[in-house]
């Protein structure tokens, strides 16, 4: 069988790049989900793994096709982790979906880590150093999507009143 490469499109992220530039640069809340999550470790200076499978030794299935957003898995949360303070009974780890084949090779500058697979190490969650500064979250998994597999995955509604929470602290 015969695979072909994914030539990316450089269009797009130059596109996505300056929204991004855009929105940090006029301190606009951000919250990076999946594609956005690694598109935001780059603009930070963070490098990718292009593809999980081919890259990586990584013992976790992170997307699949055919089960696409009923796949998930843990991530143990870091002891200052976002999560833990918007959250408070959360213990230590959390139960996401997973559809993604990227991943972060490198943590881009003033990225704080959030989460990591303890299966694999990957990052799956990260925050810029000062949030009341400039509000920038991101995560590896699709929240949108934990509808789902709502008796398996950790509520995101805390993840989303945070964000909320910053973007109508940013009025004007």
């Amino acid at each position: 069988m015969i695979c072909a490469v994914w030539p990316g499109d450089p269009y797009r992220d130059q596109y996505e790049l300056r929204i991004l530039d855009y929105a940090f640069k006029n301190k606009k809340p951000i919250l990076a989900i999946c594609r956005g999550f690694q598109l935001t470790n780059v603009y930070f200076g963070g490098t990718l793994y292009q593809d999980l499978k081919l890259q990586t030794e990584t013992p976790m299935v992170h997307r699949d096709a055919e089960q696409y957003d009923r796949i998930h898995h843990t991530v143990m949360l870091t002891p200052d982790s976002v999560f833990k303070k918007i959250t408070p009974k959360l213990e230590n780890e959390i139960t996401v979906n997973t559809v993604h084949h990227q991943g972060v090779k490198t943590l881009g500058k003033n990225l704080i880590v959030d989460a990591i697979c303890p299966d694999d190490q990957l990052i799956e969650a990260f925050h810029y150093q000062d949030l009341d500064k400039n509000f920038v979250m991101a995560v590896q998994w699709h929240p949108e999507f934990s509808g789902t597999l709502k008796d398996t995955v950790t509520d995101p509604k805390s993840l989303y009143d945070f964000y909320l929470q910053a973007v109508q602290k940013n009025k004007v």
